[in-house]
């Protein structure tokens, strides 16, 4: 883990702008490579054609194939002119519940610590495979927007369980959905990647700022994707 994101966690527990004195330093640290050796994340996703329709209360995402239908304007306005919509789902699994329950029976600090290190772990399988659906994109010559999570703006949370069914990620992750809407491992994530046939208006800055550089796949091949500054 590098310092970055090791300050990230060292704020999230409170500890920003501190020198943390010996033994504390060495069980955070401890902490977190146990994390990193225990913990691996896992996706999968998978691409339907998507359209924009109008209906009684209003435009919404349909899924083609699928019963899936995204409602509310902020989901509706980010899929808007895509022909494909990529769906994914990354979990650190039930392994990630147990160590998180034994910790949290014995130190809570060290389950806090663990449970950031986890997040991190996710959010990092989700850039790891939201590259993989940008070089898709690239192959068959579409763009790829930045990925969009249920539960931002008006995307609403009820839709997770159609979304992780229509997926499979219960049957292939073992992810599955509470009556809230919450996933079950808590260590998982959800998303939805718009796929287009042409840049789209709101392109995203550079690859210095794109969460899937250090994936990214296309890079390695000495070129990038639509993902540049706007002024090249």
């Amino acid at each position: 883990m590098d310092d970055a994101k090791r300050a990230e966690i060292l704020r999230y527990l409170g500890f920003s702008g501190h020198v943390l004195q010996e033994p504390l330093k060495s069980r955070i640290d401890r902490v977190i490579e146990d994390c990193l050796s225990e913990q691996k994340p896992h996706g999968m996703y998978a691409v339907y054609p998507v359209s924009v329709e109008e209906y009684d209360d209003g435009p919404a995402v349909v899924l083609g194939g699928t019963t899936l239908v995204f409602q509310g304007e902020s989901i509706v306005e980010y899929m808007r002119g895509a022909s494909h919509c990529a769906l994914m789902a990354v979990t650190l699994g039930l392994v990630s519940e147990r160590r998180l329950r034994s910790l949290a029976a014995t130190s809570l600090t060290d389950e806090a610590v663990y449970s950031c290190v986890c997040s991190d772990l996710v959010e990092c399988g989700a850039d790891k495979l939201e590259a993989q659906v940008v070089a898709y994109a690239r192959e068959r010559g579409l763009f790829a927007k930045e990925r969009y999570c249920p539960g931002f703006g008006d995307f609403s949370l009820d839709i997770q369980a159609d979304f992780v069914r229509v997926l499979g990620a219960d049957k292939h992750l073992g992810i599955y959905v509470t009556p809230s809407g919450f996933l079950v491992p808590s260590k998982s994530m959800t998303a939805v990647v718009g796929l287009f046939e042409d840049v789209p208006g709101q392109a995203r800055l550079g690859c210095v700022h794109c969460a899937c550089r250090d994936y990214c796949l296309i890079r390695e091949s000495g070129t990038v994707c639509y993902r540049r500054p706007r002024d090249t």
